[in-house]
């Protein structure tokens, strides 16, 4: 009887929490038009849980969060904002696709693009509150834009599990140009102080680009691969605001050692659709989650390919996640 006047309490506690969310729907901004209905499913779940354990006390969690305190565990929503440029695009292309085949049911990402960005324009245009941005926002598996953004609104649009930030590609292999790094990171946490920062550590350029940008490595791939890695290592291993590392630049480049070769991008910089951007989106799903990339399946309409290589990209991803600041050689034969 006891345990039945407890589920009974429990379900007018969902009631109540449901019709306290929809009071407040008549205030919400156009802005934030999904807000109620994120709020609403939010209380709901949390009140649901509760009814969960006291039916069954004996009930194993099938959403135990990872043992790495540094990732979001495998939970049903993810909330994953990206301060960046056109490479945090390429890393986040197929995210929600990721996210989604690995059994996430909420799942909201959110980009903020200005193209070549680097740390210290974002911190410049923290301090001025330029709507320079463009937002770039996936709820549902289409990414919407959203021009003209300050990352004031972006940031507070949501209760972020996890914010993003990187440095522009060119500058990357460049420790000196970090300086502004932990005014970002004091913004953030500010913001979202609940929420954790990761660092998305990008690539070197493709050995034939046609970037100028490229000479700041005396052109050579693996000298500027190197000097990303030691640039990190110098200014993000350690750092306290850093809770993580997304190590796309290593994933790609232990593909690169494959038979699949030195292809990853479309125009020597900006990853592929294909090969470039999946692995991409892996190494996210894998660094942010804890997520096994051996479980992921999905592979986009358009590169049924994809599947072939499957094996090699989710063994590089492994391998980056284990050693991010170093590449491992891979299978030089299918």
């Amino acid at each position: 009887m006891k345990r039945f006047n407890k589920l009974i309490s429990l379900i007018l506690a969902i009631l109540l929490a449901v019709c306290f969310v929809g009071c407040k729907e008549t205030n919400t901004p156009p802005s934030s038009e999904n807000a109620s209905v994120n709020d609403t499913s939010s209380v709901i779940s949390s009140v649901s849980s509760d009814v969960e354990s006291n039916v069954s006390s004996d009930d194993t969690s099938s959403e135990a969060v990872s043992g790495n305190d540094n990732v979001v565990g495998q939970s049903k929503s993810i909330k994953v904002l990206a301060i960046g440029n056109s490479f945090s695009i390429d890393g986040m292309e197929y995210l929600w696709n990721v996210l989604h085949d690995a059994g996430y049911e909420e799942i909201v990402l959110g980009n903020l693009y200005i193209g070549g960005c680097s740390v210290g324009k974002h911190w410049k245009n923290i301090q001025s509150g330029e709507a320079a941005y463009v937002y770039l926002k996936n709820t549902y598996g289409e990414w919407l834009k959203i021009p003209d953004t300050p990352i004031s609104f972006a940031i507070t649009d949501h209760d972020w599990d996890i914010v993003t930030l990187q440095q522009n590609s060119g500058s990357s292999g460049k420790a000196s140009t970090y300086g502004d790094i932990d005014n970002v990171f004091q913004y953030i946490k500010n913001q979202q102080p609940d929420a954790k920062i990761f660092w998305h550590m990008t690539w070197a350029y493709q050995q034939d680009t046609p970037s100028t940008a490229f000479a700041n490595y005396d052109s050579n791939q693996l000298t500027m691969y190197n000097a990303i890695t030691s640039a990190v290592e110098e200014k993000i291993v350690g750092n306290s605001y850093v809770d993580g590392i997304i190590p796309s630049g290593t994933a790609i480049q232990n593909v690169r050692t494959s038979y699949v070769g030195d292809i990853m991008t479309r125009d020597g910089n900006h990853l592929s659709y294909s090969h470039g951007r999946y692995t991409a989106a892996m190494t996210w799903f894998a660094a942010l989650t804890g997520g096994d990339p051996d479980a992921i399946t999905w592979v986009p309409t358009k590169y049924p390919e994809l599947a072939n290589d499957l094996p090699v990209i989710r063994q590089s991803v492994k391998d980056a996640i284990k050693t991010p600041l170093s590449y491992t050689q891979q299978a030089t034969k299918k």
